[in-house]
């Protein structure tokens, strides 16, 4: 009764849902630092890194567009079995996570036989991003030993 009172439904959902605008934001922020640190000619500062907040404010958004739905999917059944900190926990959200994304992205789009499109690293984002956000998110484990997790 208590570890349903105790278990951190909203934020196991909103992280593992918020996973793909996660991984946009540290490409675009990747590329943003590449781009300086390689002497890369701009003209205004104000431009460069107003540039940089629109540019990670769409990816993110694009990217929950395309992957939202089965990153939300899968944190709903997180929730559903209840997942703590564990190494089985941390497999399954890295397996979940990255062949959600996969199959996610080579769903077949209506009226074609191929895939919503092409990524081959849609594998290793997904399943990244779900074993940090395990890391992050799932609550600690039950003191109690007869409770499994």
């Amino acid at each position: 009764m208590t570890e349903k009172a105790n278990y951190p439904y909203w934020r196991v959902i909103i992280g593992f849902t918020l996973c793909p605008a996660a991984v946009a934001l540290l490409i675009v922020s990747a590329m943003f630092l590449f781009s300086l640190f390689t002497g890369q000619d701009f003209s205004d500062g104000w431009e460069v890194f107003g540039g940089f907040f629109a540019i990670a404010s769409i990816a993110a958004l694009t990217a929950l567009y395309l992957f939202g739905v089965p990153a939300f999917l899968l944190s709903l059944i997180y929730v559903w079995i209840k997942l703590r900190k564990s190494l089985w926990a941390y497999l399954l959200t890295f397996f979940a996570g990255g062949g959600g994304a996969q199959a996610w992205a080579l769903l077949p789009v209506a009226g074609t036989e191929a895939g919503l499109f092409e990524f081959p690293g849609a594998f290793i984002l997904g399943a990244i991003s779900s074993l940090i956000m395990a890391f992050i998110a799932l609550p600690s484990r039950l003191e109690d030993s007869s409770a499994s997790g």
